[in-house]
């Protein structure tokens, strides 16, 4: 299930989101790999295959551990915006960790 700190509905989109293509996604849970967060976007409705083109999830090989932000490109700015839309304020569903995505 999908948790929020705040609600997303109804969000106009802000200027800085014209044309934007490129997210970064913040906070994340440490002990995401690369597959399992790939999973959990695909599970909100997000697809390698037709909505994204670029996916980078910097990790710590000594630590085996990601460190806490990936870069995502979309083909298209609206799926950009969404996808903001859809993650901003979530909790992730894995590992029971308090962090926020920003």
């Amino acid at each position: 299930q999908k948790e929020q700190t705040r609600s997303n509905r109804g969000a106009k989109r802000s200027p800085q989101w014209d044309g934007a293509t490129t997210v970064m996604m913040r906070n994340l849970p440490n002990k995401y790999k690369q597959q399992m967060l790939m999973d959990e976007i695909a599970h909100q409705g997000f697809h390698s295959t037709k909505d994204f083109d670029f996916f980078y999830l910097p990790m710590d090989h000594t630590a085996k551990a990601n460190l806490g932000y990936c870069f995502i490109n979309f083909v298209e700015p609206g799926r950009a915006w969404a996808f903001g839309q859809a993650f901003e304020g979530m909790k992730m569903r894995h590992f029971h960790s308090s962090k926020v995505v920003v």
